[in-house]
């Protein structure tokens, strides 16, 4: 079923790559009833049409056929890519239509939309949806990438309120939280929070394998916390060089602020005196939206031990949903080869957290609450 808010007739999405392509899907599956068109290189939008993916796919070159009767317009291309395509689709876009992003950076591409729609019959909002994967393409696309994850939203001082409150609408139907944010905001908040961790765990793999050179025993020891902490260093530097040139400075402060918290931690272990560090650190810790995909209200969490073998993910998935239970959210917190390991299952409410617990239990799951 379709949600309740009034849908558009016809969507258009530039880009079809993983998060253009989840955004298809994600329309197809929660507004049946839209038409979807898809933009992007001719090979890629004839094969995304066969594909049902969308209802009619145009090459780039066709933009204002592709966008001349559509309400709603997603640019889900790379960040500088996007900035060149607005003034095509400032001119191609209907009157009242809603153009949005889909970027890691917001100030520089809305700041040059404020120019280019000042005049135009559209409005553009930016937006960033705060999720991901690891592979490309619109062959991995996802209808439940959107799902419970942050999606914001950066309107400027021209758009009317009608028209984000459609977008916003539209977007809560396909899951997502909408947040709203200042541009410039928003990218200082993604360069601590985004762009600084992918740089890190680029250097913790540098520093690694230089030290890898003189003791080959190394890597090979590297566990569950050094996995963790380095799975995004094998993030493609095609996605990555805008941003980090987009956001230089904000990166750059967010390097000497964190290069000056190594400093002090540094002369917390020469002094023998980390207790407190570690305290605060667990503390601190608390205060992230108890979930992995930036969830804005508070869930309910148990840990659970699993066996090695298939079909124990699909066993308390069945065991959960016979009683009527969702699972918000599912991470693998360690796994160790033909030993098992430990899921974290999170709920949307205490009382379902607590019947998982119980039920799980008379399973002969070994859980636990987590706080």
């Amino acid at each position: 079923t379709e949600p309740n808010a009034p849908s558009p007739q016809q969507v258009t999405v530039i880009g079809l790559g993983l998060i253009g392509g989840s955004l298809c899907r994600a329309v197809r599956r929660f507004y049946p009833g839209v038409r979807l068109i898809g933009v992007d290189r001719n090979d890629v939008a004839a094969a995304a049409q066969k594909d049902g993916l969308v209802h009619q796919g145009f090459p780039v070159q066709n933009l204002q056929a592709a966008c001349s009767h559509s309400e709603l317009i997603f640019v889900a291309t790379p960040v500088a890519a996007a900035e060149q395509l607005l003034e095509p689709i400032a001119a191609a876009a209907p009157a009242g239509a809603v153009v949005s992003d889909a970027g890691s950076l917001k100030k520089a591409i809305c700041a040059r939309a404020e120019q280019v729609f000042r005049t135009a019959e559209a409005g553009f909002i930016g937006g960033h949806p705060m999720a991901g994967g690891e592979k490309s393409g619109f062959h991995h696309a996802d209808p439940f990438l959107f799902q419970n994850a942050i999606y914001v939203l950066t309107p400027g001082e021209g758009i009317q309120a009608g028209q984000l409150s459609f977008l916003s609408d539209f977007l809560r139907g396909l899951g997502a939280h909408v947040v709203l944010l200042d541009p410039a905001e928003h990218d200082e908040i993604v360069a601590a929070v985004s762009h600084l961790p992918q740089l890190l765990a680029n250097t913790l793999m540098h520093f690694a394998a230089h030290r890898n050179r003189r003791n080959p025993l190394l890597l090979k020891m590297a566990a569950g916390g050094f996995r963790d902490m380095t799975r995004i260093a094998s993030s493609p530097y095609d996605m990555w060089k805008d941003i980090c040139s987009g956001n230089r400075a904000n990166i750059l402060t967010a390097i000497d602020e964190f290069i000056a918290a190594l400093q002090q931690m540094r002369s917390l272990v020469a002094a023998d005196d980390l207790e407190a560090f570690f305290l605060d650190a667990a503390r601190y810790r608390l205060s992230i939206p108890k979930d992995t995909r930036g969830f804005l209200y508070q869930h309910f969490e148990l840990s659970v031990e699993v066996e090695d073998r298939p079909g124990i993910v699909a066993e308390i998935a069945v065991a959960l949903a016979e009683q009527d239970i969702n699972i918000k959210d599912i991470e693998v917190l360690k796994v160790r080869e033909n030993e098992g390991g430990t899921f974290r299952l999170a709920f949307a409410t205490r009382d379902e957290c607590n019947r998982a617990l119980e039920i799980l239990g008379r399973k002969g799951f070994r859980c636990r609450e987590m706080f």
